[in-house]
């Protein structure tokens, strides 16, 4: 974590040790930190395994102080996933999965003026097999990570996970958030 963003997470912890109220907690982290993490995550989403965890390891230190402050011990062990569960949060991976889902889906139904790069996706043709493919995007080969995980590429992939319950042109926009959410 750089210099700048370290002394920030520091005010968070600062700020917060006023408050015993979980949901103050939980709107502070969101709006001093995890505003941060996320800011054009649709964009720049790590892909390698170790920033990943770089970022994670952000909101696995506040939940695990958060635990702290309601509970009054401090976990001894790591349980990240069962405190996300007990606080009702996702991890940052996740809402960043739901970020570019969401943002597919106000390109595709006009809500974001896309016209300048709507033709980088590549919708799947069907050819009659008998072995069919339920993918709706054509994922394009590549030789490089950086084409494989660039921002469309990644949201093309994304759909076609999630494609089989959800449908992008004929849910509407509170429909596909539940689907989203589901997932």
């Amino acid at each position: 974590m750089s210099p700048k963003k370290h002394i920030k997470a520091s005010v968070f912890f600062l700020v917060s040790h006023e408050f015993r109220n979980l949901s103050t907690f939980k709107i502070l982290y969101s709006t001093l930190v995890r505003s941060k993490l996320e800011y054009a995550s649709v964009i720049w989403s790590p892909y390698s395994q170790k920033n990943n965890d770089i970022l994670e390891r952000i909101q696995k230190k506040y939940i695990r102080y958060l635990d702290y402050r309601i509970t009054g011990i401090y976990p001894t062990y790591d349980h990240y996933t069962d405190l996300l569960n007990l606080y009702s949060m996702d991890s940052l991976a996740s809402r960043r999965n739901h970020a570019s889902l969401y943002f597919l889906y106000k390109i595709f139904n006009n809500i974001i003026d896309s016209s300048g790069f709507i033709h980088n996706f590549s919708i799947n043709v069907p050819i009659p097999t008998t072995r069919p493919k339920h993918t709706f995007f054509k994922i394009p080969w590549s030789r490089t990570n950086a084409l494989l995980n660039s921002p469309i590429v990644r949201m093309m992939r994304l759909y076609n996970e999630v494609s089989v319950n959800m449908d992008i042109f004929n849910q509407t926009q509170s429909e596909f958030l539940r689907g989203i959410q589901n997932h």
